[in-house]
């Protein structure tokens, strides 16, 4: 008898936490930075895999602007 007694005292338990878990609000989750998106084009919002796609890039579509060797370029 003492067994059941126990085991109805567990399960209420248990229902009592499923319950308020339902009802109390929970955090949100943290926000994650973007992943890298690879190498930017300095002129434009263009992003490629690799430096010779960019630079591919940079002498077709930006042929006026200066060569990548001199622009301060960065991961992004």
């Amino acid at each position: 008898m003492d067994i059941e007694k126990s085991m109805m005292s567990m399960m209420m338990m248990v229902v009592m936490i499923g319950v308020m878990m339902a009802i109390l609000p929970q955090p949100a989750e943290a926000e994650q930075p973007p992943e890298p998106m690879g190498f930017g084009c300095p002129y434009c919002a263009s992003s490629f895999d690799s430096m010779s796609e960019l630079i591919t890039h940079i002498s077709e579509a930006h042929p006026e602007m200066p060569p990548y060797e001199e622009v301060d370029m960065e991961w992004e």
